[in-house]
C-alpha cells in the first residue's frame, strides 16, 4: 500500500481551460476503404477472412518494440471512483516516473479520466492523461445502433445472433460480437456495390494485390499506391454518388461510412499509427454528439484538445507507435 493523497471534492466551477474548435471533417486515411476493396473483391472468386483477419494477415510482418513489461503496483484501498484515489495514482505515476527520467503518461477510461482531468487542471500536474479507447470503441458502437434503429438491421443480424445479443450489439456491448455483426453486415453491403463494377478485369487484378499483399508481407500502406485499387476506389465512389439520389441509400452508405471509420480507428490503435488514430478520434465526434452520448463528447472534444497541446518529444514517442501497450 502507499500513502493516499487526500484531495477535497472538484467541481466544474474550479476548473478554467480554453476549448479550440476541432476540424472534425479533416480528410483521414484511405488504408482501410483500400484493405476492404481488395478483401471484397478477392471474395468474389476465393473465400478470404473477415476485415479482423485480413489485418492480423496484412501487418503479421510489421516491426514494432517489442513486448512491454506489465508489474503489479502498489494497492490503494480506496473506491476507484474517490478523487483521493484518483489524485493518488496520478502523483505515484508522476514520481515513479521522475525517478526514471521519463514522462507521466497514464490512461483512464472516461468516467475516470474526466474526473482525472479536472483534478490534474486544479493541481498544476505535469502529467499526460489519455483517453481509454476500448470504451469511446464502444460508446461508437452505441452511435451506430442508434443511427440504424428501425432500419431492419436488427432483423438482419437476428438470423445469425440470438435476439438479446442483437439487443446487446446495438447498444454497444456484446463487442466482440458487434464487431463482427458490423463486419459482416458491411461486407455484404459493400459487395452489392461491388457487383455493379463492370470492369472484371479491373476487379481481377484488385483480388491478385489483396494476395499479393499477403503472401509477400508487403507494407500496409503498399496497395494505398497501387492503381488498380485506387482506380476501383473511383468506381466505387461513382456507384455510390447515383445511389445517394434516394434517401434509403444514403441511411445505408453513411452505415458503411460509420463503419470503415471504426475500424479505421481499431486498425489504428492496433499498429500504433498516431495520426490516423488521432483523425478517426475526430471523425467520431459529430456522431457521439448526435447520437447523444454526451459524456464521450464532453470527454473527446477536450481530450482531442490536449493532444494539440503535447510535449513535442511526446508526441515524437506515440508517432513511433508507443501510446499503445503490446
Amino acid at each position: 500500500m502507499i500513502s493516499i493523497s487526500y484531495t477535497k471534492k472538484i467541481v466544474k466551477s474550479d476548473v478554467n481551460f480554453i476549448l479550440r474548435k476541432i476540424d472534425t471533417f479533416a480528410p483521414i486515411s484511405k488504408i482501410v476503404p483500400k484493405i476492404n476493396a481488395m478483401r471484397i473483391a478477392a471474395s468474389i472468386f476465393k473465400e478470404v477472412p473477415q476485415l479482423s483477419g485480413s489485418f492480423r494477415l496484412l501487418t503479421k510482418q510489421n516491426t514494432h518494440y517489442g513486448v512491454f513489461q506489465v508489474d503489479f503496483l502498489p494497492f490503494i484501498d480506496l473506491n476507484p471512483s474517490d478523487e483521493s484515489a484518483i489524485f493518488t495514482v496520478l502523483n505515484f505515476v508522476i514520481a515513479d516516473t521522475k525517478k526514471k527520467n521519463q514522462k507521466a503518461v497514464v490512461t483512464f477510461d472516461q468516467p475516470l479520466w474526466y474526473k482525472a482531468m479536472m483534478i490534474r487542471s486544479v493541481k498544476n500536474l505535469d502529467i499526460t492523461i489519455l483517453l481509454g479507447n476500448f470504451h469511446t470503441q464502444m460508446s461508437y458502437l452505441s452511435s451506430i445502433g442508434y443511427v440504424m434503429q428501425n432500419s431492419g438491421v436488427k432483423e438482419m443480424l437476428s438470423l445469425i445472433f440470438a435476439e438479446n445479443s442483437v439487443d446487446k450489439i446495438m447498444s454497444g456491448g456484446h463487442y466482440s460480437r458487434a464487431i463482427r455483426a458490423h463486419d459482416l453486415l458491411s461486407t455484404t453491403l459493400k459487395t452489392l456495390i461491388f457487383e455493379q463494377i463492370k470492369d472484371q478485369a479491373l476487379v481481377r487484378n484488385t483480388s491478385d494485390m489483396y494476395h499479393t499483399c499477403i503472401n509477400s508481407c508487403l507494407p500496409l500502406d503498399f496497395s494505398c499506391e497501387d492503381n488498380d485499387v485506387i482506380s476501383i476506389l473511383t468506381n466505387i465512389e461513382t456507384i455510390k454518388t447515383n445511389l445517394k439520389q434516394f434517401p434509403l441509400n444514403r441511411l445505408w452508405l453513411l452505415y458503411i461510412e460509420m463503419v470503415e471509420l471504426l475500424f479505421t480507428n481499431i486498425l489504428a490503435e492496433r499498429c500504433g499509427l498516431w495520426d490516423i488514430y488521432v483523425s478517426s478520434l475526430k471523425q467520431m465526434l459529430p456522431y457521439l454528439a448526435g447520437t447523444g452520448r454526451n459524456n464521450y463528447t464532453r470527454s473527446l472534444y477536450w481530450f482531442l484538445n490536449e493532444l494539440t497541446e503535447l510535449n513535442e518529444d511526446l508526441l515524437l514517442e506515440f508517432q513511433k507507435g508507443l501510446f499503445v501497450v503490446r
